[in-house]
């Protein structure tokens, strides 16, 4: 993923980095938008679904210009995701072939306070594109616990899939 820093244009009014525009919203506002939609459940899929389209698209690009290979991708991705304001990510990796990524100072948890259930959406789909891209597979991503619901940290849970042939 680039290196370069973040360019704050005043003059139009945008953010970007390595020619991707960014921007900076708080937390609460954009979880906000669960709560006003009145369905947590609903706007975390949606979150989700387009972390995951929108993440992929720029995997892809990243992959294309030799910012990305399958050395590291998570690590990397977490990097990135730390500079975005995404929380602090430790990647581990286990015996059984999956990966455990844990979340230290989610947005999304901080975001919505207290939850009943998993929030972080996002990062699911961050992590299923970097997987994607970087690995060549699918996996299948679960946020096993979440800061939202009270845990201290959130943790996710990569089980690569085969890839396809």
């Amino acid at each position: 993923m680039p290196a370069q820093s973040f360019e704050f244009d005043t003059q139009t009014g945008s953010v970007r980095d390595g020619g991707i525009r960014y921007l900076m919203m708080r937390p609460d506002v954009l979880m906000g938008v669960g709560t006003a939609l009145g369905s947590i459940d609903q706007f975390v899929n949606a979150l989700t679904e387009s972390a995951f389209q929108n993440a992929r698209a720029s995997f892809e690009v990243y992959r294309r210009n030799g910012l990305l290979d399958s050395d590291g991708a998570l690590q990397r991705a977490g990097e990135f995701a730390a500079r975005l304001g995404w929380g602090r990510w430790s990647v581990a990796y286990l015996e059984n072939g999956n990966v455990e990524v844990i979340v230290r100072h989610s947005p999304f948890a901080y975001g919505i306070g207290r939850c009943d259930r998993p929030v972080c959406g996002p990062i699911v789909g961050v992590l299923r594109a970097v997987h994607l891209v970087a690995l060549g597979a699918e996996a299948r991503v679960a946020e096993i616990e979440c800061a939202a619901q009270g845990s201290s940290t959130c943790r996710f849970r990569v089980e690569p899939q085969a890839p396809a042939r």
